[in-house]
C-alpha cells in the first residue's frame, strides 16, 4: 500500500505528490500481477495561518510611527487651535465681571424683597399697637374724665349750693324779717288790735 509524502511548506501545490513504499513487496506485486495500483487522493494542505516575526515587527513599527505622527500632529494642532492668554484672561475678566453683575442683581432684589417684608410686618405690628393703645387711652379717658368730672362738678356744686343757699336764706330772711317787724310794730301801736302770727 502506497502512502503520499506530504508537501514540504512552501511546496508548489500543482505538483504530483510522492508516493512512499511502505512495504517492498506491495509495488513488485502489482506490477507482477498486472493490476495497477490503488488510486490514492491526495487534498492540498492549507496555507500556514499563524505569521512569524518577519510579518509583525515592521507592522508594529508602522503602527508606532503612526500612532506617534498622530500625537505630535495633535499636539501642534492643538496648540495652534488654542486661544492666546490674552484672549484667555478677557473670557476670564468678562464672565467675572457678568457674574458680579448678576451676583449683585440677586442680591439687590433679595434685599429689597426682605426689606418690604420686614416694613410690612412693621407696619401691621404698628397698627395693631397703635389701635390697642387708642382703645386703652380712650377707656381710662372715659374713667379718668368721669371721676375728675364728677368730683369737679360735685365741688363747684356744692360750693355754688352753698352761697346759692346763703344768698337765698339772706334774702328770706330779710323778708320774714321786715314781715315780722311789721307785725310786731303794728300789734306795738294798736294794742286793741292784734294781727295773727303766720
Amino acid at each position: 500500500m502506497a502512502l503520499t509524502e506530504p508537501a514540504p511548506a512552501g511546496a508548489n501545490f500543482g505538483e504530483q505528490p510522492k508516493l512512499l513504499e511502505t512495504n517492498g513487496q506491495a509495488s513488485a506485486a502489482h506490477s507482477a500481477v498486472g493490476v495497477a495500483p490503488p488510486l490514492v487522493v491526495v487534498q492540498p494542505q492549507a496555507a500556514p495561518t499563524h505569521r512569524d516575526w518577519k510579518f509583525w515587527v515592521p507592522i508594529t513599527a508602522l503602527v508606532m510611527v503612526l500612532v506617534a505622527g498622530g500625537l505630535i500632529g495633535a499636539y501642534f494642532i492643538g496648540r495652534s487651535s488654542r486661544a492666546s492668554e490674552g484672549t484667555i484672561a478677557t473670557r476670564v475678566t468678562n464672565a467675572v465681571a457678568a457674574q458680579r453683575a448678576t451676583d449683585g442683581a440677586l442680591t439687590a432684589a433679595s434685599l429689597n424683597a426682605q426689606h418690604h417684608a420686614i416694613s410690612l410686618r412693621f407696619q401691621v405690628t404698628l397698627n395693631r399697637a397703635e389701635r390697642l393703645a387708642f382703645a386703652r387711652g380712650q377707656a381710662n379717658g372715659v374713667q379718668t374724665g368721669f371721676v375728675s368730672g364728677q368730683n369737679a362738678g360735685l365741688a363747684a356744686g356744692t360750693a355754688a349750693g352753698k352761697q346759692q343757699g346763703l344768698t337765698q336764706g339772706r334774702q328770706q330772711g330779710r323778708r320774714q324779717g321786715r314781715l315780722n317787724g311789721f307785725r310786731r310794730g303794728l300789734n306795738a301801736g294798736s294794742p286793741t288790735f292784734v294781727v295773727p302770727g303766720p
